[in-house]
């Protein structure tokens, strides 16, 4: 055998973790996952979301979050910065599905309003309330939890959260 390399099993074997967005998958994910990942959605389906997988067999089983939050100085600020970087993902995923093309985003992106980011993105100049956001997550029974800023002012971001938001939360 020449250039071979084994590669041997880890002592720890790695957890299968499984995506869900819906309460009905969720509850599917937690019969055959080690934990579940999801993403930011309206509380009351996060709720959902979270009762389904414990029901459906993943009670005990970590949770993860990625949660988009837009920080900025300013109101107008943090939610235009949102819009115009993350304001196509607002949409269905039966709409995402069917562009294909850079231009076609833009097309779409188009017809978000402003408002239409609330229901998926956390936007605030206000540190203590993206604070109460996050705690509500940890309350939820979210272990981990990666924050992801929607802006582009990601040193603005990085400071403050490092300086006021993650201290709060330990």
């Amino acid at each position: 055998v020449v250039d071979a390399k084994l590669y041997t099993r880890p002592v720890t074997r790695p957890l299968i973790i499984g995506a869900a967005v819906t309460p009905q998958t969720a509850e599917w994910v937690g019969s055959w996952a080690d934990g579940l990942i999801t993403i930011v959605q309206p509380r009351e389906t996060m709720q959902e979301v979270v009762q389904r997988f414990q029901a459906g067999g993943g009670a005990g089983k970590p949770m993860y979050l990625q949660a988009q939050h837009s920080y900025a100085g300013s109101e107008s600020a943090a939610r235009q910065g949102a819009l115009e970087q993350w304001g196509t993902n607002v949409f269905p995923s039966a709409v995402l599905t069917e562009l294909q093309l850079p231009q076609q985003f833009d097309q779409a992106a188009q017809f978000v309003r402003p408002d239409d980011l609330d229901r998926s993105i956390r936007i605030s100049p206000d540190l203590e309330r993206h604070i109460a956001w996050l705690q509500e997550d940890i309350a939820l029974g979210f272990e981990h939890i990666y924050v992801h800023n929607v802006n582009r002012d990601q040193h603005g971001f990085i400071t403050a959260f490092g300086e006021r938001v993650l201290p709060a939360l330990r």
